[in-house]
């Protein structure tokens, strides 16, 4: 949008089936990047893929056994069958009608803390991020006073180098 001959914004409207959380940073990185070799009058050379985004799912289409992926689904809707729903004390009555207004608390944890939570997971043979959602489970559990905590998790699914540096929602 041309707001004035030298001051302009890009607006871009992007649906999360195309571009997940992931797409953002490297659509920034890219933008940046071109940008950069713009104002300095130059020709940008973006990195070239190694994998294309039609060629990822092409694979990813002919590489799935329908057999497999049935017998997969079954598993997850029968270990999620009986599963509760989430039950914790809340401090107030809350609405009949669900609000969604909700808040969150930044808090950092101590450098000694990271680095014994680091070691802990070392010692497991698990990322950090396993070790704080299996805290997290546990403090869900101890307050809901329930036994099965499930905890969804985004991912980016992308599971090796090449495909990095897509966008898209994989």
């Amino acid at each position: 949008m041309r707001l004035a001959p030298t001051e302009h914004v890009l607006l871009l409207v992007l649906h999360h089936i195309i571009a997940d959380g992931w797409s953002i940073g490297v659509l920034a990185r890219e933008l940046s990047t071109l940008y950069a070799a713009y104002a300095k009058r130059a020709e940008p050379t973006p990195p070239p893929l190694s994998v294309q985004y039609r060629g990822l799912y092409a694979v990813a289409a002919g590489e799935a056994d329908r057999e497999v992926l049935a017998t997969q689904i079954c598993y997850w809707q029968a270990q999620l069958a009986d599963l509760s729903v989430l039950d914790l004390p809340t401090d107030h009555p809350r609405p009949a009608m669900q609000t969604f207004r909700g808040r969150s608390l930044a808090f950092d944890l101590s450098p000694a803390m990271t680095k014994a939570l680091e070691a802990l997971s070392q010692r497991e043979g698990v990322t950090l991020y396993m070790t704080l959602l299996a805290a997290f489970q546990v403090l869900l559990a101890r307050y809901s006073g329930q036994v099965d905590i499930a905890v969804g998790s985004p991912i980016a699914n992308r599971n090796n180098r090449e495909i990095e540096g897509l966008i898209g929602f994989l």
